[in-house]
């Protein structure tokens, strides 16, 4: 009922906002299945970095956390404001015959992290898509600390707190289409693609996006 209710009032705050959201080319949901476990599955599990504006960060993953994050078996229950989303989490595995290898969900109180365990160029790397209720951001994280392989894109949701003008809308277009081309290629059926078609001063401006909010219940 809680993320009902978010739905709805999201929906109700698009449209009066100038935009409306459609589904293309939606998951097949008797070929993707997810199950909840309790801990992170190994393969997952170490210590991890990353750079954004050219700092070096570093997380560390165990059974039961996730960076600043604490398991919780019903993490959406437990969570009443969006700034504490990321406190706990609930992992559940995902599997179907369009399905990458090593795919993970980690669902939040408010939010939901779509991620994948692989290789690229050799090296072990941890491909995050993070997705809360006021920004999105996608992570390839490595092993060393220092590697070109390292990504971190973050940014606004679709037509988002950022999107004031037509200027920010173009701008938070621009910015899910570069983050678009790395979640496609990576994550490819675990995620849903949607548009928000914009409207009134929007016309002509829709934003594509990926989402996985459809585990967020």
């Amino acid at each position: 009922m809680k993320s009902l209710v978010k739905y709805l009032f999201v929906m109700i705050a698009a449209i009066s906002f100038g935009v409306c959201v459609t589904s293309v080319g939606q998951v097949n949901a008797s070929s993707t299945k997810t199950h909840k476990v309790k801990s992170v599955p190994k393969v997952y599990r170490g210590t991890w970095y990353y750079k954004s504006g050219g700092k070096t960060y570093k997380f560390k993953v165990s059974s039961k956390k996730w960076d600043i994050s604490k398991y919780n078996s019903n993490p959406v229950k437990n969570t009443t404001m969006s700034a504490m989303s990321e406190r706990y989490f609930s992992p559940r595995t995902v599997t179907g015959s369009k399905i990458k290898k090593n795919t993970l969900i980690l669902v939040n109180g408010m939010g939901v992290q779509t991620i994948r365990r692989t290789t690229l160029k050799k090296h072990a790397v941890l491909m995050v898509y993070n997705q809360q209720e006021h920004s999105s951001r996608f992570t390839i994280a490595t092993k060393v600390k220092n590697s070109s392989l390292q990504k971190h894109y973050m940014g606004s949701n679709p037509y988002g707190m950022g999107v004031t003008s037509v200027k920010t809308a173009k701008q938070n277009r621009s910015f899910h289409n570069k983050m678009n081309q790395s979640i496609k290629k990576y994550f490819g059926a675990a995620l849903q693609k949607k548009t928000m078609k914009g409207f009134s001063i929007f016309k002509g401006i829709n934003i594509t996006y990926y989402d996985n909010y459809r585990y967020v219940r």
